[in-house]
């Protein structure tokens, strides 16, 4: 007579386990991660294109900065919709995001370092006009993310932002 209460006990069980229910919230907490990821990942790849270019010397800068920002404005549209961040995935996005804040900051010291160049091909209104575009889609961008990191996480990230807004306004100063 036990034999059948555990069996009606361990299929109700089974099939709980295996509901679309459950698969669906630990896919939707996988997902939040990966979209903060591809964002990272999207903006940092405009950022490299951009700062090989700088080194270069190529002249397309200008339509570096329109991928760029291009970039972190699709980034907020897909940021806007997801939910605040649990200090686990918070914590899981650090790493992915060291790596960006580095390349941009090299990315603006490149350009600042090659001012005369771009003086000398005419670019600098162009430049000075792009970084002040790139500020404001870079603020934009922080506000969304600031209010999706958890507590104990969002000193270090205002941190993060005020400083890349500073190299932001570093390179306006040498291009104004």
């Amino acid at each position: 007579m036990k034999f059948l209460p555990s069996l009606i006990l361990l299929s109700l069980s089974a099939q709980a386990l295996a509901s679309p229910y459950v698969n669906h919230h630990a896919a939707k907490d996988q997902r939040n991660v990966r979209v903060y990821e591809e964002v990272i990942v999207d903006i940092r790849l405009a950022v490299d294109k951009f700062k090989n270019d700088i080194f270069l010397a190529i002249p397309d800068i200008p339509g570096d900065f329109d991928v760029i920002i291009n970039a972190i404005q699709q980034g907020m549209g897909r940021l806007g919709t997801e939910p605040p961040l649990t200090p686990f995935e918070a914590r899981a996005l650090i790493i992915p995001s060291m790596p960006l804040k580095e390349h941009v900051e090299e990315a603006l010291r490149n350009l600042i370092g090659k001012r005369a160049i771009m003086v000398t091909a005419g670019l600098k209104p162009q430049v000075a006009q792009d970084l002040r575009r790139l500020k404001a889609a870079a603020e934009q961008l922080s506000s969304i993310v600031l209010t999706k990191i958890p507590a104990e996480f969002l000193e270090g990230a205002e941190r993060s932002s005020l400083e890349l807004i500073q190299g932001i306004d570093d390179a306006i100063r040498a291009y104004s």
